[in-house]
């Protein structure tokens, strides 16, 4: 594997955290035109499909959130430490597929796969939550306790023909007009 862009932050964001040091980042998300300078407090750092991402406090937003490596510019220790608040490490994405959407209420989700696709899904669960709740010949049912987030979504719609979202009706309607919207793109 390759080693992803903004890895070599890993240990000086390792250390910020095991001692508590505030960091300053230039950061660009890949939705704006111009990087931006934050303080961060660094909590823990989380990898989801081949990016790692630092879980930390924004200072001047006063909000947690979860910053890509890939898109720091540059990370900086200060030499001002912070006070931890309490947080549930196990429980902020516990209802996550990914890292967005740690703020949002986890719900039912129930996705039928072909019996084919089921047999992946079924030896590499997708979430910790996923129960069987139906089989027949031709698909396996799977219930999940999760936040509808984009990375969930994305995951879907990777599977395309060997999926369907049966629940929540608004997660189905909005794979369904994404689904159209990539056919549109072949005619």
């Amino acid at each position: 594997q390759n080693l992803q862009k903004g890895t070599h932050y890993l240990s000086p964001i390792l250390n910020a955290i095991d001692i508590k040091l505030k960091l300053e980042i230039s950061y660009q998300p890949f939705y704006v035109d111009a990087p931006r300078e934050y303080i961060i407090h660094p909590y823990l750092l989380k990898e989801f499909d081949q990016r790692w991402y630092v879980y930390a406090f924004e200072q001047d937003g006063g909000i947690f959130k979860s910053f890509a490596l890939d898109r720091m510019l540059s990370c900086k220790t200060t030499n001002e430490s912070f006070k931890l608040q309490k947080i549930d490490r196990d429980l902020i994405f516990n209802h996550l597929i990914g890292i967005s959407g740690e703020k949002d209420q986890p719900e039912k989700v129930v996705l039928r796969f072909t019996s084919y696709q089921a047999k992946y899904i079924t030896s590499l669960p997708m979430h910790h939550s996923q129960t069987e709740i139906a089989r027949d010949d031709e698909s396996v049912t799977f219930e999940y306790w999760l936040v509808p987030n984009y990375e969930l979504k994305q995951v879907v719609l990777k599977h395309a023909e060997q999926v369907e979202v049966l629940e929540p009706t608004n997660l189905r309607d909005e794979i369904v007009d994404r689904l159209q919207k990539s056919l549109n793109q072949y005619r």
